[in-house]
């Protein structure tokens, strides 16, 4: 019995790895990780899924938000990389737009105050977010189906095995 691969270049051509973010990545859940790590009000991660550098945060109200990982105003990154803290306002580096926990701005300092300006139309870009069994997903496409739906059978065929709200996050492969 012959069997095939796909062929070699496919795992390193980047036009290939652009349209395989974009038609499944993009399209699917992806596990962000434990919910442990964002558990208490004002915690946030930050770290990349499939390429897109993303924060999920716990806003003050204990609500789970993700967002990219972008400024509004002129796309400076607001976390450099993988981390993870407690703080009230994600604040850009490059010039201090603030965004509360909802992705929401709230200040635009050194800008003056212009009555046009509508703060609420220039919030972070917001990613779906849910749980399951102590566990974060994210999702990029706002038509994919609910985390529950896109899981199927897994919750059941899980059940025998149940992940523990205390288990530790060991180590990554980057």
């Amino acid at each position: 019995m012959m069997v095939e691969t796909l062929p070699a270049r496919w795992y390193v051509d980047d036009a290939i790895l652009k349209r395989e973010r974009q038609t499944i990545f993009a399209r699917n859940w992806a596990l962000f990780g434990p919910e442990h790590e964002v558990k208490e009000p004002g915690s946030w991660r930050s770290q990349r899924i499939n390429g897109w550098s993303i924060i999920v945060a716990r806003d003050e109200r204990g609500r789970l938000n993700a967002f990219h990982n972008v400024c509004r105003h002129r796309g400076a990154e607001l976390v450099e990389g993988e981390a993870q803290g407690s703080c009230r306002l994600l604040v850009c580096p490059y010039h201090a737009w603030s965004f509360d926990l909802t992705g929401a701005l709230v200040r635009t300092p050194n800008f003056g105050e212009d009555p046009s300006f509508d703060k609420a139309a220039h919030g972070l870009f917001r990613i779906r977010v849910d749980t399951w069994a102590g566990l974060v997903f994210i999702c990029l496409d706002p038509e994919a189906p609910d985390l529950t739906t896109w899981l199927g059978a897994i919750p059941e065929l899980c059940s025998p095995f149940p992940i523990a709200p205390d288990m530790e996050f060991h180590s990554s492969f980057s």
